[in-house]
């Protein structure tokens, strides 16, 4: 899980937590995925490269949640 406090957001500081992990994805040529419960997040995960490709209702706490796919980016 990677969450970055309110008033740190839009600085860069999640990119800079996501992106060696995306590099290093791309080097092995792995896909990723994610799960989001926050619909504001989706544009950063797809500017990123991610694509929704689900989304799911948690009946328990009553929520509603993206799952989100990316690709490795080729040469």
């Amino acid at each position: 899980m990677v969450g970055i406090a309110p008033e740190f957001q839009r600085r860069g500081l999640g990119y800079g937590l996501v992106k060696p992990v995306l590099d290093e994805a791309d080097l092995l040529n792995i896909p990723t995925y994610l799960e989001t419960f926050s619909p504001g997040n989706m544009a950063f995960y797809e500017r990123l490269g991610y694509q929704a490709v689900a989304s799911f209702h948690e009946p328990v706490f009553d929520l509603h949640y993206w799952l989100m796919l990316r690709q490795p980016l080729g040469e």
